[in-house]
């Protein structure tokens, strides 16, 4: 089963009783962004290799069917890349 996303922050998870949900929801981030950053499949890694970011779509359709489109955007939103 997925983990949902949890969009508010730790203080609101706290307050609302949510501790776990957000926990479980920032693990998947890290998740998520190793996924991205990965040096041999990642997101730039494929970049690199063709000079061309996922040019047929496959990589983000694995990335989105993975993760989700919100998770994933919000990882890649907050989150600096390191690029070699």
């Amino acid at each position: 089963m997925a983990v949902e996303f949890y969009r508010y922050s730790y203080r609101t998870a706290e307050h609302d009783g949510d501790v776990e949900e957000y926990r479980a929801s920032r693990d998947e981030n890290r998740r998520c962004t190793e996924f991205i950053q990965h040096p041999q499949t990642g997101l730039y890694a494929n970049a690199y290799k063709d000079n061309v970011v996922d040019k047929d779509g496959t990589y983000l359709d694995k990335c989105i069917s993975e993760f989700g489109m919100q998770r994933m955007m919000f990882v890649i939103a907050n989150t600096s890349i390191y690029l070699p």
